[in-house]
C-alpha cells in the first residue's frame, strides 16, 4: 500500500520489459486505491500510458475521475476523458456522470449542466442516465429552475421522463415545498404510463406530512393502496410521524391498526414515534403499554 512517488516510479521501471499488461494494471489499480494525492494519482496514471501493450480501462480512468473532482480537478479531468476517447474505453457514460457529480460537489451548477453539450465533443449524446444525473445535483442544491430548464432540454431532445426522472424531480418539488407541482408531476406520470413506486409515494408522503398535511398524506397512502402498491414501514411510519406530531395520537393509533392488517410489521422507529406522541399529549401510560409489544 505505498504511495505513488519518485521512488517508487524508478523501483518499477528497474522491472522494465518484465510487466506485462495485466501486471501493469495492477500496479495502477492498486495504487488508485491508496492515492488520494491528485498529482500522484496523475502521475500513476500517465506511467501506465508509458508501458508497452497498456491501455486505461473505465475501471482505472474512473478511478482517477473520482480522484481528481474530489479536488476539483475539473481541467485534469477533462483530460482523462480525452484519453477514454483515444484509448477507445467503454464506460464512457459513468466518466460523465462522475464529472457532474464532482461538479454538483464544487457547487458549479451551470459546468455541471454544460457537460451534457459538452458530450457532443466527443461524438456522444446525453442519455436518461445523465439527463438524471444532472437533475439529481440540481435537486440536491434546490435548484428547481435549473432543473426544470434540463428536464425541458431532455424531453427536447427526444429522452422522457422514466421512474428515476420523476422520482428525482419529486424530491426537489418537495424540498422546495412546492407539493402541488408534485403531485401534478405524479398525476402526468401515471397517465402517461410510469407507475410510481414505493420511493414516489413515500417522497410525497413526508412531503405533506413536512408541511403539517397530515390528512393529504393518508389519502395518498390509500390512493397507493387503491392502484396496487404496497405501503412499506416507511409509508406508515411517515403518516403515523405526521399524526403524531400534529397531536393527532387517536389517529395514529388507528393507522398502526391498519398497518397490522396489512401485514406490515412496525419496527423500533413505529413504536418511539407512537411512545413519543402519547407523551406529549399527556397518555404515557399508554405508551408504557406499547412497550409491551416491541
Amino acid at each position: 500500500q505505498r504511495r505513488w512517488d519518485s521512488q517508487a516510479e524508478a523501483a518499477v521501471n528497474q522491472l522494465a520489459g518484465q510487466l506485462s499488461p495485466v501486471n501493469v494494471a495492477e500496479v495502477v489499480c492498486e495504487v488508485l486505491r491508496v492515492e488520494k494525492e491528485p498529482e500522484r494519482a496523475l502521475r500513476v496514471f500517465h506511467w501506465a500510458r508509458r508501458q508497452k501493450g497498456y491501455k486505461h480501462t473505465a475501471g482505472t480512468c474512473n478511478s482517477i475521475l473520482a480522484i481528481l473532482g474530489d479536488c476539483n480537478r475539473f481541467e485534469a479531468c477533462w483530460d482523462v476523458i480525452q484519453v477514454m476517447k483515444e484509448e477507445g474505453c467503454g464506460g464512457i457514460g459513468d466518466a460523465f456522470a462522475i464529472l457532474i457529480r464532482s461538479y454538483g460537489n464544487a457547487g458549479m451548477m451551470q459546468e455541471a449542466v454544460d457537460v451534457l453539450e459538452k458530450m457532443g465533443q466527443f461524438g456522444l449524446r446525453p442519455n436518461y442516465f445523465l439527463y438524471n444525473c444532472v437533475l439529481g445535483v440540481l435537486v440536491k442544491r434546490r435548484n428547481m429552475d435549473m432543473a426544470l430548464a434540463v428536464y425541458q432540454q431532455m424531453l427536447n431532445a427526444g429522452c422522457f421522463a422514466n421512474l428515476q426522472t420523476v422520482n428525482v424531480l419529486t424530491n426537489g418539488f418537495c424540498k422546495v415545498g412546492d407539493l402541488e407541482a408534485a403531485q401534478k408531476l405524479l398525476t402526468k406520470a401515471i397517465e402517461t404510463g410510469i407507475q410510481p413506486n414505493a420511493v414516489t409515494y413515500n417522497t410525497l408522503i413526508g412531503g405533506y406530512c413536512k408541511a403539517k398535511l397530515v390528512g393529504e398524506a393518508h389519502t395518498l397512502l390509500r390512493t397507493m393502496k387503491e392502484n396496487r402498491h404496497s405501503p412499506d414501514v416507511i409509508t406508515y411510519n411517515l403518516v403515523i410521524h405526521g399524526y403524531c406530531n400534529s397531536y393527532k395520537v387517536d389517529n395514529a393509533l388507528e393507522l398502526l391498526e391498519e398497518m397490522l392488517d396489512d401485514g406490515v410489521i412496525p419496527d423500533t422507529i413505529t413504536f418511539n414515534t407512537l411512545i413519543f406522541g402519547l407523551c406529549k399529549v399527556k397518555r404515557s401510560d399508554e405508551g408504557c403499554k406499547l412497550l409491551d409489544l416491541m
